[in-house]
C-alpha cells in the first residue's frame, strides 16, 4: 500500500507487519517503520498518530489516533476522534466515552475525591483511579472499577460490575465478587453472595463458616442462621483480627445437629 505525500515523497507499508515509513522517490526510507499512517504536530511538543486497524470477515477496519511524545512514548492512545485545542483542551471520543485531552496529551479528570491520608481518588472516562500518598498508582481506570467509598484508615470499599471488593494501601484485598461488603467489627466484613454470608479480615482471610444469615454484633455476639437452624456466634474480644467463631447457643430443635457442624457439611 502507498500514499503520495508531496511530489518527492510517499508513504509506503510493509506487507509482512503493515508497517508504514516514508520514502523518497530514490527507494531512500525517511524514518523509522511505524504503525501510524500519518503522524502530525499536536499540542505542547507533542505528536498525534493516525493508523487503522486490519478488516477481518468479522470487522471493518477502523480509524484511531494516538498522542506521543516525540520520543515515541503514547500519551494516550485508542482515540476515535479528536479536536483541536481550544483554550489548553480537546474534545474527544475514547472507548465511545466522551472526553477531554489537556496540551499535555493526559486525559482530564471527570471528577476528583481528596480521602484521609493524602489518597486520591480521580475518574477517568467513567471508572476511577486511586493513587496513595506518594502518588502510586493503586488501581488504575482501565480495572474499571464504577464506585470508590472510604472505610477507614487504608481501606476502601470498591464496586466494578455491580460487585463489592476491598482495597487497601498495596491494590485490591477482596475481589469485586460480593453483592455487597459492609464493616461487621473491628477489622472483619461481612461479605454476601449467592444467599450466603461470611466473615472477611483486613487481608480477605475467611474467618469461621458461611451461614445463610450473619447478624450484626450485639452484646459481642451475633446470631447466625443456616439451614433451618439457628445459633450465635461471638469473637475473641482481645484479638479480634485473628477471632475464631463458635456457635454459643442452638435455639433450633428441629435440627440435631450443631450450627458449626452443618456449616462444615
Amino acid at each position: 500500500n502507498m500514499r503520495f505525500l508531496s511530489d518527492n515523497m510517499i508513504r509506503v507499508q510493509r506487507k509482512k507487519d503493515h508497517l508504514w515509513n516514508d520514502m523518497d522517490y530514490d527507494g531512500t526510507f525517511l524514518s523509522n517503520w511505524t504503525k501510524y499512517i500519518s503522524i502530525e504536530q499536536w499540542g505542547n511538543g507533542l505528536q498525534i498518530g493516525e493508523y487503522q486497524t486490519e478488516k477481518n470477515w468479522y470487522s471493518y477496519s477502523k480509524k484511531y489516533f494516538d498522542i506521543i511524545s516525540t520520543n515515541g512514548q503514547i500519551i494516550s492512545g485508542g482515540i476515535s476522534s479528536i479536536g483541536k485545542l481550544i483554550n489548553g483542551k480537546a474534545q474527544a471520543i475514547i472507548n465511545g466515552i466522551q472526553a477531554e485531552i489537556g496540551a499535555n496529551g493526559e486525559l482530564i479528570p471527570e471528577q476528583e475525591l481528596q480521602f484521609p491520608n493524602n489518597y486520591t481518588a480521580i475518574k477517568l472516562l467513567g471508572y476511577w483511579k486511586l493513587t496513595n500518598q506518594e502518588g502510586k498508582d493503586i488501581i488504575t481506570y482501565k480495572e474499571n472499577i464504577s464506585s470508590i467509598n472510604y472505610l477507614n484508615k487504608d481501606l476502601f470499599i470498591i464496586k466494578k460490575h455491580n460487585k463489592f471488593g476491598l482495597v487497601g494501601s498495596n491494590g485490591i484485598i477482596i475481589q469485586c465478587q460480593y453483592d455487597s461488603i459492609v464493616p461487621w467489627a473491628s477489622g472483619i466484613f461481612k461479605v454476601c453472595s449467592n444467599g450466603y454470608q461470611e466473615l472477611k479480615d483486613e487481608s480477605g482471610k475467611a474467618i469461621g463458616n458461611r451461614y445463610n444469615e450473619i447478624g450484626n454484633l450485639e452484646d459481642d455476639k451475633a446470631k447466625v442462621c443456616y439451614r433451618k437452624a439457628t445459633g450465635h456466634i461471638d469473637a475473641d474480644a482481645e484479638n479480634a483480627l485473628t477471632c475464631l467463631f463458635r456457635p454459643i447457643h442452638v435455639e433450633s430443635t428441629e435440627v440435631s445437629l450443631s450450627v458449626q457442624s452443618a456449616a462444615n457439611r
